[in-house]
């Protein structure tokens, strides 16, 4: 619940991007490399890099959808704290 009282500032929800994880499941507190490719991680990435370099997690429930919608997404997902870019 904590997690959820994080996610408002100064009375406003937070709007985070969306990192979809196509062949990879990501734990709350672990560090993972991730490697991203298609344009919509990528736009992700990009813009939590400009911002405050937090994303939001959720693993894909098929590897074969390119552009997910939310009915193709694991219902859990997780905020990264921080992102690092490696080029």
């Amino acid at each position: 619940m904590e997690d959820l009282k994080n996610l408002v500032s100064n009375g406003e929800p937070v709007s985070l991007p969306v990192l979809p994880l196509k062949n990879l499941v990501a734990l709350p507190r672990s560090i993972i490399p991730v490697v991203v490719g298609r344009e919509i991680s990528i736009k992700a990435v990009e813009s939590a890099m400009r911002t405050n370099k937090e994303v939001f997690v959720v693993a894909q429930k098929s590897m074969n959808a390119e552009q997910p919608i939310a009915s193709e997404l694991v219902e859990l997902l997780f905020r990264s704290p921080e992102c690092q870019m490696a080029l």
